[in-house]
């Protein structure tokens, strides 16, 4: 499980940051419609995270795993045709996102099925560190191939999600066996009574992944324009480093932790990075990329562990319900920043650094509002956070 945890997210950003570029600068599609494809795809794959929970849920764990490699083939396999057809780049990217919408609640759930409490915040760090150790370090080797030879780079890629599904059909023992002691088996209805003591975490954890998807969608023109690819591919490694080394050192006290806490550090540190980014120079990528990454570290991580034990009993439909509300929050960061980058690209001044400015002012209220919910927190305790 691990070393597909490296593997897929490594085919994956071989290819996927660099799609907004492709599309843009190659195919000379208008940034606010590649905002608005790139938000479809964005709540197709976190929105549809509840979807695939209940699959998960209904099906098994495994089978539903499969499910999802297999629909994130076919959508490789369209990228694959695009070299001549650039247009069937936007259906790949949908197939993809499905798939992982399928393929990640399921994954989650697999991982820490049967685990106690204290163990999960670090087995999901060690995942999500081989997670980002494919993320970081595949836009790297992509970004030496997407000028030159997409096609090859493609058909790499496509490979790797066929071995990946081969992989779990042989390798992993199936949740579901029947009859037998001990087998997992998931309840297929959420307890929707609990949903009331979540709507704090709900609307956290939309609005940490509207300010992520800023930097996930837009870091990679936003650096091009004034870049080399390879620097797209360098800061990109760093973000996944860092993850990767220091997640699972920190993986308990971020457990232990206050959720108002982690929430207020984690909005500070968006505020700051934004503000980084603004300047535009190596320097300012560097550091605004590092307090990005500190936000990561602490605020995902985190949101995993409150929302499954809010329904420990069933883990793959509660990361479903995190991704959808994540989901709606990448959707409309998507959607509305394309518009915003848009804009900022072709103002007078030609000023890139207020689109960053832009978010960094909306984080500076959600601080206030992290920092409010911390104080009530500390007030009158929820059993869930």
């Amino acid at each position: 499980m691990l070393f597909c945890s490296f593997l897929i997210p490594f085919g994956s950003f071989l290819v996927l940051p660099f799609v907004p570029v492709m599309l843009s600068n190659i195919g000379g599609t208008d940034m606010r419609v590649v905002g608005w494809i790139l938000a479809v795809a964005s709540l197709i794959q976190f929105g549809g995270g509840l979807i695939g929970g209940m699959v998960a849920d209904r099906i098994g764990l495994k089978k539903a795993m499969i499910l999802g490699l297999l629909t994130r083939s076919v959508g490789f396999g369209f990228i694959i045709l695009s070299t001549e057809h650039l247009w069937l780049l936007i259906p790949s990217v949908l197939l993809i996102a499905a798939g992982a919408a399928i393929y990640l609640p399921a994954n989650k759930a697999y991982l820490i099925k049967g685990l106690p409490d204290e163990q999960r915040a670090i087995f999901l760090s060690f995942s999500n560190s081989a997670f980002n150790a494919g993320m970081g370090l595949g836009p790297l080797v992509g970004s030496f191939f997407i000028m030159s030879n997409r096609g090859l780079l493609f058909t790499v890629t496509f490979g790797i999600f066929v071995l990946a599904t081969v992989l779990h059909i042989r390798v992993l023992v199936s949740d579901r066996i029947s009859g037998a002691a001990g087998a997992y088996v998931s309840p297929t209805r959420m307890e929707f009574g609990r949903a009331s003591k979540m709507m704090a975490p709900l609307l956290f954890n939309f609005m940490a992944f509207y300010c992520y998807f800023y930097f996930q969608n837009y870091i990679g023109p936003y650096v091009i324009k004034n870049h080399r690819p390879e620097m797209l591919g360098a800061i990109l490694l760093l973000n996944s480093m860092l993850v990767i080394f220091v997640q699972p050192l920190v993986a308990k006290r971020i457990g232990r932790s206050s959720y108002g806490a982690i929430l207020s550090l984690s909005f500070v540190a968006v505020a700051v990075g934004a503000l980084f980014l603004s300047i535009g120079s190596v320097a300012g990528l560097l550091l605004g990329v590092l307090f990005f990454t500190m936000m990561e570290i602490l605020i995902f991580l985190k949101n995993d562990l409150v929302f499954v034990t809010a329904l420990s009993d069933s883990p793959a439909t509660a990361f479903g319900l995190q991704r959808l509300s994540g989901g709606m929050g990448a959707f409309v960061s998507s959607a509305l920043g394309g518009m915003l980058f848009a804009r900022a690209a072709s103002s007078a001044e030609g000023s890139m650094g207020d689109f960053w400015l832009g978010l960094s002012v909306q984080c500076v209220v959600l601080v206030v509002a992290s920092v409010l919910y911390w104080v009530s927190q500390n007030r009158y305790r929820s059993p869930v956070v």
